[in-house]
């Protein structure tokens, strides 16, 4: 007993379960409640599934498919297209038997694995995510692919993500500036009463936590163009920490380009772009460019913190 705002309702642990969910649909109208932000999931969905056992042990038998399915991110520009999907219940689990679906310059994405229906185990998983030349970025900023090799597992409370990215080629472009974000401003009406406080029980637990050990590599051919800057970069990277705190540790280096400015080429001397493992992960800039001009060299230095890095110009 307890009053309404405290009672809970539970069911019993060995209450046993008897119901069979089948659908066949396109996925728009399904997908529309979860109300994406300027994102787009389309396809056909057949849907067969038997649940029986307890609460405690689910057991889930049957087959979920996907066929001739779309999803677009209208932000970053990510079409993934002829998206096939057949998850299969296999009793106390869902394995994935097929996950696979392309971009449109021919990138590949596969999925596999499996996720495990125990509540008393935290739902655990494992999850192996392969890309080929996959485009991850195709928008105002510029275009990238990723090759990958991921695997996920863990639980609902904790898990970990390794694995190796290579970016054989990204094309980013600095944008032009001169656009003026609105301000938010917050507001109190007086009088009004406080704002109500999202409800939580004992139970609850804390937020998942995924730690993470992922390495990235960028050999050549990370092209920055915008503002004057025409270059060529490369290097690595080590991600460790966790989703929510990440550390990131590796240079990302200069290899070729110059940089108009004033009206005057200058060839870059030096550039290195450093992350040290701080959180947040703010990198240091160190970038020196030249150009000659009859007996003096005028010289360009940009260094510090890229949230506030020091401009700096000299003569020699």
């Amino acid at each position: 007993t307890g009053s309404p705002s405290t009672s809970e309702t539970t069911m019993p642990e060995t209450l046993p379960l008897d119901g069979k969910v089948t659908a066949k649909s396109r996925l728009e109208p399904l997908v529309a409640l979860a109300a994406l932000d300027r994102q787009t999931v389309e396809g056909d969905l057949t849907l067969d599934l038997r649940i029986e056992g307890t609460v405690a042990r689910p057991q889930v038998t049957g087959k979920l498919d996907i066929a001739n399915g779309r999803i677009a991110d209208a932000l970053s520009g990510i079409i993934l297209r002829d998206l096939t999907v057949a998850l299969v219940g296999q009793g106390d689990r869902l394995v994935v038997e097929r996950f696979t679906a392309s971009d449109p310059a021919q990138g590949r994405l596969t999925l596999e694995g499996n996720v495990g229906i125990d509540p008393d185990q935290a739902f655990p998983y494992t999850l192996e995510l392969k890309t080929t030349d996959l485009r991850v970025l195709d928008s105002d900023l510029g275009r990238a692919t990723v090759t990958a090799d991921l695997k996920a597992e863990g639980t609902t409370d904790k898990g970990k993500t390794s694995g190796r990215i290579t970016v054989p080629r990204a094309d980013l472009r600095l944008p032009s500036g001169g656009a003026v974000q609105p301000v938010t401003l917050d507001v109190e009406v007086r009088g009004a009463p406080p704002p109500a406080q999202p409800a939580t029980s004992g139970t609850t637990s804390g937020p998942s936590t995924m730690a993470l050990d992922i390495d990235i590599d960028m050999p050549a051919r990370i092209f920055v163009r915008g503002r004057g800057l025409d270059t060529e970069w490369g290097g690595s990277l080590d991600v460790t920490g966790t989703a929510r705190e990440p550390r990131i540790e590796g240079t990302i280096s200069y290899r070729r380009g110059f940089l108009d400015f004033l009206d005057r080429r200058f060839d870059i001397r030096t550039g290195r772009v450093t992350f040290t493992g701080g959180s947040p992960p703010i990198p240091d800039i160190d970038l020196e460019a030249a150009a000659q001009g009859g007996s003096i060299t005028a010289i360009i230095r940009l260094a510090g913190p890229a949230t506030q890095p020091e401009f700096a110009m000299s003569s020699e």
